[in-house]
């Protein structure tokens, strides 16, 4: 979850201000998923999700039709204790460092944010590029593949004043099948300006098992003018 807020940072403040048919293989097919009948602790999942450590990632995607590539590493502080919107809170900083390239020119990645989450590591707001206040965080206590909801919709702003607002984000969740034991986890963020025009849509796939374990796959940024940014963990 921070980290697509992290990335959305580092979208901005690079590779948007640098913008000015494939043969088939020999792959063998991958085995069909399967619609695990287990259920996943939630609780255990998010917070494994806000345990600190590294994320390595490969960059790939298109900004005017030009092709993106890069690599670099996502940086998880320890939750700490704070306060956020005069409530008590989690938080923790999150640190992105790498290169893209462009067009044969590198583009340093570059960028801190810090989340801040519930005693059940829901998210309750951001703080980096933009000031995000989330309300009605929610999930259920476990799922199951095929389950699907909202898990928050959030107020963006410019800063942590509130006065100049910058439009909202709402995130919804979906449970694809995987295995047996394991299954994925899809959140999706709509972001939408102040007058209710979508700007960028991401999708952040994890995978997630009986145990609460969770393994982050992927990022993937969609634009309206059709730019895609995918991040490979």
């Amino acid at each position: 979850m921070k980290y697509s807020k992290l990335i959305l940072t580092v979208l901005f403040s690079s590779f948007l201000a640098a913008c000015g048919g494939g043969g088939g293989d020999s792959t063998p097919a991958a085995a069909a998923p399967v619609a695990s009948t287990a259920t996943f602790p939630v609780k255990t999942i998010l917070a494994n999700n806000a345990k600190a450590g590294t994320l390595p990632f490969t960059l790939s995607g298109f900004s005017s039709g030009v092709a993106l590539t890069g690599n670099g590493t996502i940086t998880n502080g320890n939750s700490t204790a704070a306060t956020f919107e005069g409530s008590p809170a989690l938080q923790q900083n999150v640190t992105i460092t790498g290169t893209g390239f462009r067009n044969g020119t590198s583009i340093p990645l570059s960028g801190t944010g810090t989340g801040y989450y519930d005693s059940n590591y829901l998210p309750i707001g951001y703080n980096g590029n933009e000031y995000i206040v989330y309300t009605n965080s929610t999930l259920p206590s476990t799922v199951q593949v095929n389950d699907a909801g909202t898990v928050f919709t959030g107020k963006r702003y410019t800063s942590n004043s509130k006065i100049v607002p910058v439009g909202t984000e709402t995130q919804t969740y979906a449970v694809q099948p995987d295995t047996a034991t394991t299954a994925i986890l899809v959140l999706t963020s709509v972001y939408k300006n102040v007058s209710g025009t979508v700007t960028s849509t991401n999708t952040e796939k994890s995978r997630i098992t009986t145990a609460g374990d969770l393994t982050h796959l992927n990022i993937t940024y969609v634009f309206p003018n059709g730019d895609s940014q995918v991040y490979t963990f």
